[in-house]
């Protein structure tokens, strides 16, 4: 029977022409097969031989003269264990804002490459030159779906009802995450089942109890904007009859997730003739042998709150947590 033999010094001894072949091996392990310093020079300065007019990011907003990154080389001179690390600082205006990065030279991009990305999610620093706010892709997002009655329907031409008018709002969760890569980045605390539980009642106790919400959408146009509303994670908009029913919406989206409105975030547009700008389609002729109604732009009409789901990016998957009056998600 054969046995393993413990390997000998004299079995492990390289040939004169060896070495030079280690050290390359041990050289492409520890980068990665990419060379950071360049890499580096292109990173810093923004990759501005790109043309502007095609790219997110223009050169003048996303890699300002002295706002541009840094890195801090920190390997220790012994027992780094064939790794390297850096303190990386995303803007050299505020070097107290650092990250520990650590691996192979191309591990170490990517986690740069994160948490340029992670900083955009959670609206620091970097902007877009197409959207100059930084969006909130990325973080919990909770979907709230409206529907009218099918009694209060439309009756189309024929004399059968129209779909009921749909109302859909959403809420981000900034601050936290379904991404551990986003928590140990210090970004986001991983979200918790009593995070949800707390969500999910809050938004029973504003829109299903004691009786199911109604919105009235309009004609007009309501926005809740500014840097306080997308760090709450509700900038947006939303149709409705009026100023005063489109700031009960917002107060309510946020009371639900135990936010409070900024009373200076609104603002209120309407057309001077709604009337006739969004006067509903009639039918003008038969197609297929009978007519058609066009479907309405804007329509006057009350959704009542139907349910509320909660989306999680990483996971990629959805989880009920209110359906009319029942609480679905319990912890």
């Amino acid at each position: 029977m054969a046995t393993n033999k413990k390997p000998r010094v004299a079995d492990l001894k390289l040939d004169a022409n060896e070495p030079s072949l280690l050290f390359a091996m041990q050289q492409m392990l520890s980068t990665g097969g990419v060379d950071f310093k360049e890499w580096w020079e292109h990173w810093e300065e923004g990759y501005n031989e790109r043309d502007d007019k095609k790219s997110n990011f223009k050169i003048k907003e996303w890699r300002k003269v002295g706002e541009r990154p840094a890195y801090i080389e920190i390997t220790p001179s012994r027992k780094n264990g064939g790794v390297k690390s850096i303190e990386y600082i995303p803007n050299k205006k505020n070097p107290k804002v650092s990250f520990m990065c650590s691996g192979t030279d191309a591990q170490i991009i990517n986690q740069i490459v994160q948490i340029e990305h992670f900083q955009i999610a959670a609206g620091v620093d970097c902007l877009s030159g197409k959207n100059s706010k930084p969006p909130l892709k990325g973080f919990p997002l909770i979907k709230l779906t409206f529907y009218q009655s099918y009694d209060d329907t439309k009756k189309r031409a024929d004399g059968t009802r129209k779909s009921p008018t749909r109302g859909i709002k959403y809420i981000r969760m900034p601050g936290f995450t379904d991404d551990q890569s986003v928590v140990d980045f210090g970004l986001a605390q991983l979200i918790k089942p009593g995070d949800v539980s707390k969500w999910a009642k809050g938004i029973l106790n504003t829109f299903a109890l004691p009786d199911l919400y109604k919105w009235d959408k309009g004609k007009n146009v309501i926005s809740y904007t500014g840097v306080i509303a997308r760090l709450q994670g509700l900038e947006g908009w939303a149709y409705c009859t009026n100023e005063n029913e489109g700031k009960k919406l917002f107060a309510a989206m946020l009371t639900a997730v135990g936010k409070k409105v900024d009373p200076l975030g609104f603002n209120f547009s309407g057309n001077t003739e709604p009337a006739k700008k969004f006067a509903p389609g009639k039918p003008t002729k038969k197609l297929l042998g009978q007519e058609w109604d066009a479907d309405e732009f804007r329509p006057t009409d009350t959704v009542i709150f139907s349910r509320a789901d909660l989306w999680l990016p990483k996971v990629g998957s959805s989880i009920p947590l209110v359906q009319g009056t029942a609480l679905m998600y319990k912890n």
